[in-house]
């Protein structure tokens, strides 16, 4: 489709494929529970056309979160998703990529509206970087409802993501993104074909990891593998688990990302240097890096990248600090995430953990550096691997929970490994008062 795409002169004709397309995946996967979809795009559009640009984002971001948790809702009361996963369609995962959509669109409206017709050059207590960002992402004019529905319909992204801004979409199908035109000439835009084509073949790869390993250790079948396997096995199998759940996640968000780039989409400039054009515009996973990370905090950034971009841009950086933001993002995210409350137990979790990481780069790694606070010693090696080890044991620990989705599946799994994973929290921080603190002549980064 995406090379269709390609191919199709015009924007308005680019923004009908778009639309047609993106209905039909939506019929085909979701069937009728697609309306969830239309009718709420339909009455955020309400919204923004009618309504004053300062007052329209807060009631589009309650219509959004009323309906990405009436999906979620349905999924849980009515598709019994923990008994049988493919029994119905589910709409609730591409309401999730809508409300980000939905909710970034009527703000970067409001953004257009305050720095383009008001002509304000700067915001109250807004620091010039963030105004910066909003300013490259504000809309200046509506979108005729075809622009606003393609946008938001767009088939490289409408199932399962990537969400990304208007301005991103508008700008990227009619080539403004890449310079003015030249008159009598035609635009020449760096080539999408071989980004796009790495990203195909890394999700296919990935897809045949999954197909491979799901067999042999799905989370449904994992209290049945762990019985009767020691306790460094287990480990073995909770780890293979963890890596077969995300290797569906790298197939889904590589195979889109990659149709986005082929559709012109996620171009980040070039490399002069190097003489090399960047594509990570569309990413939501640096799989190496994330595989790598050696930090919860790590995890953190390079996973589900998109979503945690919404948050910070349209949830933490709108509202005051230090407290009102932060508790409103951890909210934010976990209604949009679901109601199942293995994902509560998760998010609980993974937040004691960062704590805990924290107090651990402060007190521990300055012991691995020179005096100078930067400069790594030989052993910094071992502080690395230890913490890339521990940080790849836990996180298939505790996302155990995520996966199995109530309370009781969780705790027993987690029974079978003897609560490793919260027992290491606790010892940490209970070691971690008799680690004692460096005195270095630069603070530790």
């Amino acid at each position: 489709m995406a090379l269709l795409f390609d191919m199709v002169p015009g924007v308005r004709n680019k923004n009908i494929f778009s639309l047609t397309v993106g209905v039909l995946f939506l019929q085909f996967a979701l069937r009728e529970t697609w309306i969830h979809s239309l009718v709420s795009s339909l009455l955020c559009y309400t919204c923004v056309l009618f309504l004053p640009p300062s007052v329209a984002p807060q009631l589009v971001f309650a219509i959004s979160i009323f309906w990405v948790s009436l999906t979620h809702f349905y999924r849980m009361y009515t598709l019994d998703w923990m008994a049988d996963p493919f029994a119905l369609p589910d709409p609730s995962g591409t309401q999730m990529v809508l409300t980000i959509k939905l909710t970034s669109f009527a703000f970067n409206i409001l953004d257009g509206h305050t720095y383009f017709v008001k002509g304000e050059g700067a915001s109250f207590g807004v620091p010039q970087k963030v105004v910066d960002e909003r300013r490259s992402r504000a809309i200046r004019d509506t979108p005729s409802l075809l622009q606003y529905l393609s946008y938001l319909f767009f088939f490289g992204g409408i199932l399962t993501g990537p969400a990304f801004d208007f301005v991103e979409f508008s700008t990227s199908i009619d080539l403004s993104k890449y310079g003015p035109p030249v008159p009598g000439a035609r635009r020449q835009i760096p080539s999408p074909y071989l980004p796009s084509l790495k990203r195909v073949l890394a999700s296919l790869f990935f897809l045949c990891v999954y197909l491979g390993l799901s067999p042999f250790v799905a989370y449904a079948k994992l209290g049945d593998i762990l019985l009767g396997l020691p306790f460094l096995e287990r480990l073995v199998a909770i780890s293979l688990a963890s890596f077969c759940e995300r290797a569906k996640y790298y197939f889904v968000w590589l195979m889109a990302e990659g149709g986005c780039i082929l559709c012109a989409l996620g171009y980040d400039g070039n490399d002069a240097r190097k003489g090399t054009d960047h594509w990570g515009g569309m990413s939501n996973v640096s799989v190496l890096k994330l595989e790598l990370s050696q930090s919860i905090r790590d995890l953190s950034v390079y996973w589900n990248q998109n979503t945690a971009l919404w948050l910070r841009r349209y949830v933490y950086e709108r509202l005051p600090g230090p407290y009102a933001n932060l508790a409103a993002t951890y909210v934010v995210s976990a209604t949009w995430h679901g109601f199942y409350p293995g994902y509560y137990i998760f998010f609980l979790s993974m937040g004691f953990a960062q704590d805990v990481s924290r107090r651990i780069r402060s007190r521990v790694r300055p012991h691995f550096l020179e005096e100078d606070g930067k400069t790594p010693r030989a052993s910094k090696l071992v502080y690395d691997v230890c913490g890339g080890v521990l940080t790849s044991l836990f996180i298939s620990y505790v996302i155990i929970a995520f996966e199995v989705l109530s309370v009781e599946k969780s705790m027993k799994l987690w029974g079978e490994l003897y609560y490793f994973g919260h027992v290491l929290l606790v010892v940490a921080l209970v070691g971690l008062q008799f680690v004692p603190k460096v005195k270095s002549k630069a603070k530790p980064e």
